[in-house]
């Protein structure tokens, strides 16, 4: 298990059948790492749906995206390691609210927390963040939940979607 010296920072997680720790050094490199491997996929998404990046037609935070490729009519959605793209019709509808912040550790328990339009992971940071949700047609995942930085950059969000996709027969709510 590790060392129960005095003045160690342990961080305890679990992993399979039991309990393993990490130090909070070992913690960081490891938040370091999957920081790294999201913005990987999301330049994969940005490469695979034809957006260029830097263009402000994207956002990536906390482990989801979002991009809009207006000449091909696309909206691509992430969450996780899971990304897919969505014709503008697909889109059914979208909205920004505020959630508590939160993990979400595997792709069944995404889509149970997307489906049901909230999250119900405990936060593990205790605040809250504005979120963009937009769902589409789905059967596998019906609403996607994207984390914004703050309400002004929710609200060009949708702005930026109101635009793109005010050609649909879309509702908008709050």
């Amino acid at each position: 298990m590790g060392d129960a010296r005095q003045g160690t920072d342990m961080l305890f997680l679990s992993k399979g059948q039991g309990p393993f720790a990490l130090s909070r050094e070992a913690h960081g490199e490891a938040e370091s790492k999957r920081a790294a491997a999201w913005i990987r996929m999301h330049a994969e998404m940005l490469e695979a749906g034809g957006v260029a990046v830097g263009q402000g037609r994207d956002h990536r935070e906390e482990g989801a995206s979002i991009a809009i490729n207006s000449r091909e009519r696309l909206i691509l959605l992430r969450a996780d390691g899971v990304y897919k793209s969505y014709d503008f019709e697909d889109v059914r509808e979208w909205w920004w609210g505020i959630e508590p912040v939160g993990i979400v550790a595997e792709v069944g328990q995404a889509r149970a927390c997307m489906d049901t339009r909230a999250n119900p992971c405990e936060g593990y940071r205790g605040d809250e963040s504005p979120c963009l949700f937009v769902s589409v047609r789905d059967r596998e995942i019906a609403t996607w939940r994207v984390s914004m930085s703050d309400k002004t950059v929710a609200a060009l969000w949708m702005e930026i979607l109101r635009e793109e996709l005010s050609g649909n027969l879309v509702a908008e709510r709050r």
